[in-house]
């Protein structure tokens, strides 16, 4: 009996430390610590493990809280059952007073030292993660072996995408702050979360309607294409795109002093960089603030360069649409009808998939609506061609030589057997 209820403190108290360890990384991790505090901690060879090693931290300190709360249950349970004589009585018990406890003692306690001082609490707790780290070896190993044929299964290429510490920790700790969460903030953070999952190729400006300052042509060429177009910056080219050798940013134009008609654009041009369209969003974002470039060149396997990418249109996956008092307000996808609807040549697949509840395109060559058709059609099709594919019929109502702008989609009640086109 005095074994079980020495057993129960011992794996309560081991808990508590690894809740401790836990918050004291989430503080660390989210709040501004300084180069000097951070330096100090890294003399500690665990706890420098520690910080380099997040993802795995989170994992090994989930599993020892499971098994800490499997133990605190189980000795319980041992402690009641030898003055109880009902052992389901017991289980119950075991079940409530181990749940009170690890919440008062466990939970609470070492959350509000963490906060109050994270620096020492993670000096004081971090023992108990590689107690764990040891002990769990074996489940990691495991665990980690089944990782792969799991992402096979479910068509998952990218390694782990989010880290414990930052999902279901810091949800948790942001809790304690508020009992309910904007719906703004939700949204952004919903948004946020799913931003592994984007490549270049999801806010990829097709080639096609880049507006570009082309050395071939005369100043005044330019700028009439830049006051129509109305965007701040422009690649310099030598007529397209693949002869690309900078970016002008429209308010140099205007800074210039002397006659316009003797502007040397290599003069103020701006350094231009690139990414492939298979590169991650995750990755693409960091490098253009290092770099300090709002727009890069998004080039295929071929190094052929396919259109461009933006700062703007980064931050708007995951803040939403960011427009100004010059932006034309335009809703890509409108439904008109039962199973019908007004698509824009421009709205990305993955919206049209979600507005239509349709399954994914899964095609990897474009990322807009108008590209898919054309890739379907084989060609740019013109005004009131219709084509059915993919379970839904498609009549282009406006189209030019270069892209399709606007079209009309109807959901099938059936799929379409083969492609129909009509003229």
């Amino acid at each position: 009996m005095a074994e079980s209820g020495i057993g129960f403190l011992l794996v309560l108290t081991l808990r508590g430390f690894l809740v401790l360890s836990e918050f004291s990384l989430v503080n660390l991790r989210y709040s501004e610590v300084n180069e000097a505090t951070l330096a100090d901690l890294r003399k500690h060879p665990g706890i420098s493990r520690l910080l380099d090693n997040l993802s795995r931290a989170g994992e090994v300190i989930r599993l020892g809280r499971k098994l800490c709360s499997l133990a605190t249950g189980v000795f319980l349970f041992m402690l009641f059952k030898n003055f109880i004589v009902s052992g389901w009585l017991a289980l119950a018990l075991a079940i409530a007073l181990g749940v009170l406890a690890q919440v008062l003692i466990s939970d609470l306690i070492p959350r509000f030292l963490a906060g109050n001082n994270p620096q020492k609490c993670l000096r004081s707790g971090s023992w108990a993660v590689f107690v764990f780290w040891v002990l769990g070896w074996p489940f990691l190993k495991i665990q980690d072996s089944l990782r792969g044929p799991l992402k096979k299964w479910t068509n998952q290429e990218s390694g782990d995408a989010l880290n414990p510490l930052d999902v279901e920790v810091q949800l948790r700790a942001m809790g304690e702050d508020s009992a309910t969460i904007d719906p703004v903030v939700r949204q952004i953070l919903s948004q946020t979360l799913q931003f592994e999952d984007l490549d270049v190729q999801d806010i990829l400006l097709p080639r096609n309607q880049v507006v570009i300052i082309d050395t071939t042509k005369s100043l005044k060429e330019n700028l009439e294409e830049a006051r129509q177009a109305g965007h701040t910056r422009y690649p310099l080219c030598d007529g397209d795109l693949d002869n690309c050798d900078g970016i002008i940013h429209i308010k140099d134009i205007f800074r210039f002093r002397g006659d316009w008609d003797h502007i040397n654009f290599d003069n103020l041009k701006r350094p231009v960089v690139s990414f492939s369209i298979e590169d991650t969003l995750a990755e693409v974002l960091p490098k253009m603030m290092r770099y300090k470039v709002h727009m890069a060149l998004a080039k295929d396997e071929f190094g052929g360069v396919v259109g461009l990418i933006s700062l703007e249109k980064i931050l708007e996956t995951m803040v939403g649409e960011i427009q100004d008092e010059f932006d034309h307000e335009e809703k890509l996808i409108r439904k008109i009808g039962r199973q019908i609807w007004r698509v824009s040549g421009l709205a990305p697949l993955h919206d049209v998939e979600e507005e239509l509840a349709i399954p994914d395109f899964d095609d990897d060559e474009v990322s807009t609506f108008g590209g898919l058709v054309t890739t379907e059609f084989g060609r740019i099709p013109k005004q009131e061609q219709v084509i059915e594919f993919r379970n839904l019929r498609v009549r282009i109502i406006e189209a030019d030589d270069k892209l399709v702008q606007l079209a009309e989609v109807q959901k099938l009640e059936k799929p379409a057997d083969e492609n129909l086109e009509q003229a």
